[in-house]
């Protein structure tokens, strides 16, 4: 029997890439110039890649450092009213993937559930979250800025399973980033199951899904091979 199941938040449970292109959007609407919105979001998309990359640790100015230096390239000068606006629609577009809430009720219950997300900003994480109308699924709640390790730190995920009062191979850790989810979660010798969304890629994750959908099914092959593969009471 399964002890937990895991979850990443953005591009995960909710699609991060609408919320952030329909902010992105409200910023280009908001420019003294006009400037095409995909090469805008596009150049906005690599740099906070690479905030993340670097290991900066922005906290709540990760999204302003973003866009003062997206504005920075396009040598627009910075108004405070392009973060605000920016965030606005950041949180108040949050939108769950389809099917998220039924298969979410479909565990409650049933098994411990936890998020586990990446964010450097924790007051509008869980601003996002509460507004994705989620919160109310999760028995634990961990941002990286908050405990103080990032995925794809095996200690994230310890201390996630910690709180959880969960076994690391009795539980399972479902994200879409190869990097940061999947090895991050193998890692720390969790079972992974990868969210593919438009791009698939190869993974070293153990099972795979596009629509949640199929993860009831993939969860029943999973807790039949657990079975197969635990030991019977007085084996040697």
């Amino acid at each position: 029997m399964l002890d937990s199941i895991i979850f990443d938040f953005d591009s995960t449970l909710v699609d991060y890439h609408y919320s952030d292109t329909q902010a992105l959007n409200r910023v280009v609407d908001m420019l003294p110039i006009k400037i095409d919105n995909d090469q805008f979001r596009n150049k906005s998309g690599e740099i906070i890649c690479q905030l993340y990359d670097q290991g900066l640790r922005l906290g709540s100015k990760v999204h302003k450092e973003r866009l003062k230096i997206t504005l920075d390239f396009f040598e627009i000068d910075w108004c405070e009213s392009y973060l605000k606006e920016y965030l606005e629609v950041y949180i108040n577009e949050t939108k769950p993937y389809e099917f998220v809430f039924e298969f979410l009720d479909s565990l409650n219950g049933k098994i411990k559930i936890g998020l586990l997300t990446n964010s450097m900003d924790s007051f509008e994480q869980r601003a996002r979250i509460k507004k994705s109308e989620l919160s109310h699924y999760f028995d634990v709640v961990c941002i990286a800025s908050e405990i103080g390790s990032y995925k794809p730190n095996r200690e994230a995920f310890e201390i996630t399973l910690r709180k959880l009062n969960a076994s690391a191979d009795n539980s399972v850790f479902i994200g879409d980033s190869e990097e940061y989810d999947i090895k991050g979660s193998k890692s720390a010798e969790m079972i992974a199951i990868k969210k593919d969304n438009k791009i698939v890629r190869p993974t070293i994750a153990d099972y795979r899904f596009s629509d949640y959908r199929e993860l009831n099914e993939i969860l029943k092959i999973l807790e039949n091979n657990l079975k197969r593969n635990r030991p019977t009471t007085g084996s040697t």
